[in-house]
């Protein structure tokens, strides 16, 4: 049975990769007791990962499972020599921060969105992108990583499962919370499977419970996100008496607005902050926006910072925002003749677009046709008015793709 199948495998002295990558305790601001609590339950962890076919690694926000996932795949490129490996997550944005936090771990590792994968092997059905009881092949690595596993519906867990070749894989991992909300589609697969491992294989569960900040994450906005999230009962007056009093701290800057013209004014003036020292002259500031999203500089600028609504709709949805936002720097750009704004957005070179379904878009440039998550960030890099398309660049893609509006 794969779900209780222990590996023979050599030692591996966890804790000194963990700490390799940790440094020492006092880069926390726990105390050194919690500190070597929160140590200890990642060692013991990274044994589970190592010793099992399959397993689960689960633990809330900032346990640290990141950290436990960097760590294992050094650990594995350690005892093992350069290996495959194979990372999973369900969205977009998931693979891109999966791929952010695990790189240099355990030599070049590439993520991917499960649907890429699944359309690499011929499980998705074509433009439709509806999950195919069988497939073209199965596929995989020796070691593969599923992360986010929580929001990972039954059709797509069982059609992934299908699609794994589990001959060629050593170790098969889950990653994820339980406690977040359950996914979109049918079932709630990551919780059930935790359940029956629990009772069934206890020792193939991995569960992170201490909370460790590190002083380079530490902040009032993450303090802030804890009382939302119910985590930090005890610091709610505390934390929101310091907001109210216009104490942020270095990452937390509050400003209220009374009417939607004060919220646009505080919105500009906070972007303008944000992106330039000095945003006296116009010319500089439109530079400093096209910088500041990657137009004009490196693909890891696009992600630098975002504006996010609770509402599409209303005056202060993300769509009066957008066409706020765009007025204020990329007015010029739309009114030029000689530049071609495209669609009801009437999008520009330079604007920031984010992809909103699976789906698989033409490149002109090499004359094929690239996958596309839900979640994917770009840059419009050319509108072109004979034909009423742009291209936009992606970080993950080697050409611009097309689109027609």
């Amino acid at each position: 049975d794969l779900a209780t199948a222990t590996l023979d495998v050599e030692p591996v002295d966890w804790r000194a990769v963990l700490d390799e990558i940790l440094g020492t305790a006092d880069t926390t601001d726990l105390r050194t007791e919690t500190e070597e609590a929160a140590r200890a339950e990642k060692t013991e962890a990274l044994e589970t990962l190592y010793r099992s076919r399959i397993s689960v690694l689960m633990g809330g926000a900032g346990t640290g499972k990141t950290t436990v996932v960097s760590a294992f795949l050094d650990g594995l490129e350690q005892v093992s020599g350069r290996h495959s490996k194979l990372l999973l997550a369900p969205t977009g944005k998931a693979r891109v921060r999966l791929e952010e936090v695990t790189a240099g771990a355990g030599g070049e590792v590439e993520a991917k969105t499960i649907h890429q994968f699944l359309m690499q092997h011929g499980w998705l059905e074509g433009g439709a992108f509806r999950l195919r009881d069988e497939g073209d092949e199965t596929g995989g690595a020796q070691t593969v990583i599923v992360d986010e596993a929580s929001m990972i519906p039954m059709d797509l867990m069982a059609t992934l499962l299908r699609a794994l070749d589990l001959n060629r894989v050593k170790r098969l991992v889950f990653v994820g919370d339980p406690n977040q909300l359950p996914p979109i589609g049918p079932g709630r697969p990551f919780f059930d499977m935790i359940q029956w491992m629990e009772e069934e294989a206890s020792e193939r569960v991995a569960e992170l419970e201490q909370r460790v900040r590190y002083r380079s994450e530490a902040g009032s906005a993450r303090d802030l996100a804890e009382v939302y999230a119910g985590e930090t009962p005890e610091l709610d007056d505390e934390i929101l008496s310091q907001i109210a009093l216009g104490e942020g701290g270095v990452d937390l800057d509050v400003r209220f607005w009374d009417d939607i013209d004060g919220l646009f004014e505080e919105l500009g003036q906070l972007l303008t902050e944000t992106i330039t020292d000095d945003g006296t002259q116009v010319g500089d500031l439109i530079s400093a926006f096209d910088n500041s999203v990657g137009y004009d500089s490196s693909d890891e600028n696009i992600e630098w910072w975002q504006i996010l609504s609770p509402t599409n709709i209303d005056q202060y949805g993300t769509q009066a925002i957008n066409r706020r936002i765009q007025q204020q720097f990329r007015g010029d750009r739309q009114n030029d003749s000689g530049i071609a704004a495209i669609g009801d957005e009437q999008f520009v070179p330079g604007d920031k677009v984010i992809h909103t379904q699976n789906d698989t878009v033409y490149s002109p440039y090499s004359d094929s046709w690239e996958y596309v998550a839900n979640g994917e960030i770009g840059v419009v890099s050319d509108t072109f008015s004979d034909d009423n398309s742009l291209h936009v660049r992606y970080p993950a893609k080697e050409f611009p793709l097309s689109y027609n509006s």
